[in-house]
């Protein structure tokens, strides 16, 4: 699709999805009650495993599904939201069980 920059798109997306994931898990409720350096260490952890793992998964299953690019996109596109779903209701969660006497 990007042929000659296929690579710099396709990380540059990975790398602003790291950040953009990771700012988003530093400002949750129940990472407050951490320190900085263990919020920080938390939200990389938790934007990588989510990022690469979602990466992973498609990379696997890429071998599984027919040669057909069209199928190809829609499947990984239903597994980012998916992922994205799952996610967000795990967050909310934790954030609900966060007790708001502690913040």
């Amino acid at each position: 699709m990007f042929s000659p920059n296929e690579l710099l798109v396709s990380n540059t997306l990975l790398f602003g999805s790291h950040i953009g994931l990771g700012v988003y898990l530093y400002n949750r409720r129940h990472m407050r009650l951490a320190t900085q350096p263990w919020r920080i260490t938390y939200s990389a952890c938790g934007s990588l495993l989510f990022n690469l793992g979602n990466v992973m998964l498609c990379a696997v299953t890429k071998v599984l599904l027919p040669r057909n690019d069209a199928l190809r996109t829609v499947f990984g596109i239903a597994t980012g939201v998916l992922f994205l779903m799952i996610a967000g209701q795990y967050i909310q969660f934790v954030d609900d069980k966060t007790d708001s006497n502690n913040l």
